[in-house]
């Protein structure tokens, strides 16, 4: 029987999607651990936290009447006001209605890269993300086989609002085991994304398709 975990630490990478155009305004991930407080509990999650940064700085009102829409101010302090700005921020927003209940995504442009099979991370809501009348979606996956986006997804309703600042977090990771990080890119990486990528808007049956995927991963890819 264990108390507290005995892993050692699993080497992880993150990297950019194939297609992202500006990478200097996204914040690196970043590893939350406790002070020390010689108190076991506290040092298992050490090094499991990892604080996952949005690339825009805006304010979203969720508007549903005939049809589901919202309306955004953005950050002025952070962001030009030019169309370049209001197009990215316009692609990377998805409000949709599923089994009549509807959620608003801010797609990042991040991905998880490991080999370790055993990896599996959980989404969670960053607290310090300012909202209104709405609920973060969790999420969990292997990233060994699934090299995707990280999105903060919501449940939202007419009148939800969500502030999104590119320097506060607006998710954090939560891993099965302890990791390190550091910035990867090279071209196995590059080439399994293709294999990967929007594959849920296409596809349906995923377990099978990733089987398909999962026969031309190399075996390393950082």
């Amino acid at each position: 029987m264990k108390l507290f975990h005995n892993y050692k630490k699993t080497k992880i990478g993150y990297t950019f999607l194939n297609d992202t155009k500006i990478r200097g305004i996204t914040k690196p991930p970043e590893l939350l651990n406790s002070p020390n407080f010689n108190c076991p509990s506290i040092t298992s999650t050490n090094n499991r936290i990892l604080a996952i940064y949005p690339k825009l700085s805006a304010e979203f009102e969720i508007k549903i009447d005939e049809h589901a829409h919202f309306d955004y101010v953005i950050n002025k302090k952070h962001h030009k006001s030019t169309q370049k700005m209001h197009d990215l921020l316009l692609d990377s927003v998805l409000l949709e209605q599923v089994n009549g209940k509807y959620h608003f995504q801010l797609v990042g442009d991040i991905c998880i890269v490991t080999d370790d099979k055993d990896l599996e991370l959980l989404t969670v809501v960053a607290p310090d993300v300012n909202n209104k009348d709405c609920n973060f979606i969790n999420g969990a996956f292997y990233p060994y086989a699934w090299l995707r986006p990280l999105n903060s997804a919501w449940e939202v309703k007419d009148g939800s609002k969500i502030i999104f600042d590119r320097n506060t977090p607006f998710m954090y990771l939560i891993f099965n085991k302890p990791v390190e990080i550091k910035y990867v890119e090279n071209e196995n990486i590059k080439n399994y994304q293709k294999e990967t990528f929007d594959i849920v808007n296409y596809g349906l049956g995923i377990k099978e398709l990733f089987k398909n995927t999962l026969s031309r991963r190399p075996k390393k890819l950082l």
